[in-house]
């Protein structure tokens, strides 16, 4: 009787964990699958990958044989929690009360003579001033710089726990007669997430953009709020997710000529997609690989990365549409790197 009873309420037990499942994974007990964005050129279809005798796993629990292993994932928002009240907020931080209003369905404007708004049915938005002095150079710091967006994005309430100042862009305007002569008239302050102390890759970002007068010419708020708390699910060995790396699986950024590839350290990190069409259900961990390629001259290249989901396909599921993605993956800016602004720059023919 009682080994019937523990019986039963095993058996209850077990259900309660799939209806579970269920119940965070979506009505097919899957989350979608990332859908990483493409890299331009071509990859080399005969590189050798091999580990480096002295390889650097970030957490104690990975090693070239580690198995059994479990990560967080955090259910996203597919469309934007409390949408008119995030909408009337929004215009009365950037000024827009008084605005035209245009409805497209998934993306909501709101324009006037000095600026407009995106608001993306995800919650996502994108704000930009008009009218920018494109010919001024800005003289503030880069620290100055960040000061700004900080206080902006704090007193506005637009900067959540968990996201840190992760560097600064500088886009320069470049003279056409002569291309040594850049002049700096933008700086883009990057903000990125970081959730159980690892990094979130992808789309996953607030970009503030500081213009000559100290003036914020733009803000991009490209990620979603999480929508209840964590589940724990099964991921790849390592040895499964480097056999994928072999295959050229996930994204990988790597030159075509490149003919091995050592590498030297792997990371556990989360990947979330918030394009403004993303329909990745949750923030979801992938390894990340990083070392150095060497190609048939001998020359070394030390910025070989990949990023290859952890969770195994038979646990995911694929989105149901696919939209080409206008917004790249979150290359993450290093400290004073310049973009040029192409508007000064003759442009080719048709």
């Amino acid at each position: 009787m009682r080994n019937k009873l523990i019986g039963l309420l095993s058996g209850i037990i077990f259900i309660c964990i799939v209806i579970t499942g269920v119940i965070v994974f979506g009505g097919d007990g899957k989350i979608t699958r990332i859908e990483f964005p493409t890299i331009g050129g071509n990859l080399p279809h005969d590189v050798n990958f091999t580990l480096s005798p002295d390889i650097d796993f970030s957490d104690d629990k990975l090693n070239v044989d580690s198995q059994g292993l479990s990560e967080r994932v955090y259910p996203l928002y597919l469309k934007a929690k409390s949408k008119e009240e995030q909408v009337e907020r929004l215009k009365k931080i950037f000024d827009l009360s008084t605005s035209q209003r245009t409805d497209m369905g998934e993306v909501i404007t709101f324009h006037n003579e000095n600026s407009s708004l995106d608001i993306n049915e995800n919650g996502t938005f994108s704000y930009s001033r008009k009218n920018i002095n494109n010919s001024k150079a800005i003289t503030l710091s880069d620290k100055d710089c960040i000061s700004i967006a900080e206080k902006f994005l704090k007193d506005n309430k637009l900067l959540p726990n968990g996201f840190f100042e992760n560097g600064v862009a500088h886009v320069t305007k470049t003279s056409v007669k002569d291309p040594t002569d850049a002049t700096i008239i933008k700086k883009d302050i990057y903000f990125n997430r970081k959730i159980d102390g690892k990094k979130v890759y992808g789309v996953s970002r607030i970009i503030v953009s500081i213009g000559a007068d100290a003036q914020i010419d733009s803000v991009y708020s490209l990620y979603r709020d999480i929508d209840g708390d964590p589940a724990s699910i099964k991921i790849k060995s390592f040895q499964e997710a480097f056999s994928d790396l072999k295959q050229l699986k996930g994204t990988v950024r790597v030159g075509e000529s490149a003919k091995t590839v050592t590498i030297k350290k792997v990371e556990l990190v989360y990947w979330e997609d918030s394009t403004p069409y993303s329909e990745q259900s949750h923030i979801q961990p992938v390894y990340h690989f990083t070392g150095e390629a060497i190609d048939d001259q001998g020359n070394k290249d030390e910025t070989f990365e990949a990023f290859i989901p952890a969770i195994p396909d038979s646990l995911t599921s694929e989105s149901k549409n696919s939209h080409e993605k206008s917004i790249p993956s979150d290359k993450k800016p290093v400290k004073s790197q310049s973009k040029p602004n192409n508007a000064n720059m003759p442009k080719k023919g048709n």
